[in-house]
């Protein structure tokens, strides 16, 4: 009977807050131990990791120095490349709750000037972009992302003017192509139903509401943010990078944020707020075909069917996920890439992830040089 009382008790104190506070401690504990030593193995002069759980901020934590010899904190800005996709997402879906945008309706609607040649009688729509299955091949769209250094607000315009009369090399809606020029097009869509620039109305109707006013999708607002270049990797060593900004990026790469601004976003997809009906959320991260691990901006975790997105320019690299039914969620920024080093911060992310499912992480590959 004794024994039956003190196996009640030591359940009982298992459970008390004091119990479920001493072991997320330990668990953060062991993330930045873990992310300290991917950090240095892997050569990364800066980073930032920001974490919530059940609706609260419960870790952030910032290492090393920009480029520029500052040492970073919580306002320092990083481009954050494809991060940038699930909040060019989230304003198509707040234009279609306000019945400016419908997804099923051909591009055509929206941008009459902008041309393509297929030999489908299949038309290229909203959901084909946000679900990267618009038939223009990644081939085609390099010849746009990543180019436009000059131009400002005007970048977009121009980006999509050169895009305009591409052969598609898919029928549209019937085969996913992960393709930068996707968002692209749905920045012209933001920009011509909303009678603004891009990164004016991302602001107005994104960033303000979600107070994440360290974010920026304009170069002089980033600059203005403090926003300097990160660098590159020449065999494993960081090396000043002369920065590259394409002024036309913004709607699927080259947004600059911080990890605190991003937190906020990600706090929004797991609880939702006033900026959009739940059913529109929700629908931001509903698998729309079984057989595909991309929706509206988010890729879905093959294993475990998390939303999750990576990001890269040529000088920063990032990683953010969400899992709701356990109502967590992570971002990690980092101020150096090059692609073949692509994969070492989905692999930290999934190091983060173990550790608060409350399982041991996978030994990081090594650099491979």
């Amino acid at each position: 009977m004794k024994k039956w009382v003190a196996t009640v008790i030591a359940a009982f104190l298992l459970l008390t807050p004091h119990a479920v506070f001493a072991k997320e401690e330990d668990e953060l504990q062991k993330i930045e131990e873990y992310v300290s030593a991917a950090l240095d193995a892997y050569k990364i002069p800066g980073a930032s990791l920001a974490i919530i759980k059940s609706g609260e901020m419960i870790y952030e934590k910032h290492w090393g120095n920009t480029s520029n010899g500052s040492q970073i904190n919580g306002d320092t800005p990083y481009l954050i490349g494809s991060l940038s996709k699930p909040m060019t997402s989230l304003a198509i879906m707040k234009l279609t709750e306000e019945g400016k945008v419908k997804l099923n309706e051909p591009i055509q609607s929206y941008l009459p000037s902008f041309t393509y040649k297929t030999d489908s009688p299949a038309s290229i729509t909203v959901r084909h972009l946000l679900e990267q299955t618009s038939g223009i091949s990644s081939f085609d769209g390099l010849k746009v992302t990543d180019k436009y250094m000059d131009g400002d607000k005007e970048a977009i315009r121009l980006a999509i003017h050169d895009l305009s009369g591409v052969q598609l090399s898919r029928k549209p809606g019937t085969h996913y192509e992960y393709n930068s020029a996707n968002y692209l097009l749905l920045g012209a869509i933001i920009e011509k139903v909303s009678g603004q620039y891009y990164s004016d109305y991302r602001e107005a109707a994104i960033f303000t509401p979600l107070g994440m006013n360290k974010t920026a999708a304009n170069y002089t607002d980033a600059v203005r943010d403090g926003y300097a270049p990160g660098y590159v990797s020449w065999f494993g060593y960081p090396v000043k990078s002369k920065g590259f900004y394409d002024h036309a990026g913004a709607p699927y790469g080259y947004t600059s944020s911080t990890s605190s601004d991003l937190a906020k976003f990600l706090l929004f997809m797991l609880e939702g707020g006033e900026l959009l009906s739940d059913q529109n959320r929700e629908l931001l991260t509903a698998h729309s075909d079984n057989s595909r691990t991309y929706g509206f901006g988010w890729h879905f975790s093959k294993t475990d069917g998390f939303p999750f997105h990576g990001g890269a320019t040529p000088d920063f690299r990032g990683e953010m996920f969400f899992v709701p039914e356990k109502e967590y969620a992570a971002v990690l920024l980092t101020n150096k890439y090059h692609q073949t080093e692509d994969a070492q911060l989905f692999h930290i992310r999934e190091g983060i992830r173990s550790i608060m499912n409350g399982e041991k992480p996978d030994t990081l590959p090594s650099q491979g040089y």
